[in-house]
């Protein structure tokens, strides 16, 4: 998987344009990018854009190089597995990590993703 190169162009409350609009995202397929420096993945679970962190909190693998099936994040390294919805660790269970989630909107069906305020 390839990651998406944008440059960093941030608006007034620190959202990035994507560069990719919503129809280009597919339901638990995975759009890796970097914003501000920031490794992120975009994914579509029904009409919700959902961006997550690349890095699992677990290990700091790369989760673009695991899976993704019905909105959860599978760590390619340790198996740990997050649900992307809520960022909450779903196995094993009762870890206190949480996957981290950045905020997403839609202008004029392009993507924007806030990185920081």
């Amino acid at each position: 998987m390839k990651w998406h190169n944008n440059p960093p162009t941030a608006d007034a409350d620190g959202y990035y344009a994507t560069g990719l609009t919503a129809d280009m995202l597919q339901i638990d397929v995975m759009h890796p990018l970097k914003l501000a420096d920031t490794a992120i993945i975009l994914t579509r679970l029904g009409d919700e854009i959902i961006a997550f962190s690349a890095h699992c909190p677990h290990a700091a693998a790369n989760l673009k190089d695991g899976e993704l099936h019905r909105g959860r994040v599978i760590c390619p390294d340790h198996d740990w597995e997050f649900d992307v919805r809520t960022g909450r660790t779903v196995w094993p269970a009762d870890e206190p990590c949480r996957l981290k989630r950045y905020p997403t909107r839609l202008v004029d069906n392009c993507i924007f993703v806030q990185i920081a305020i």
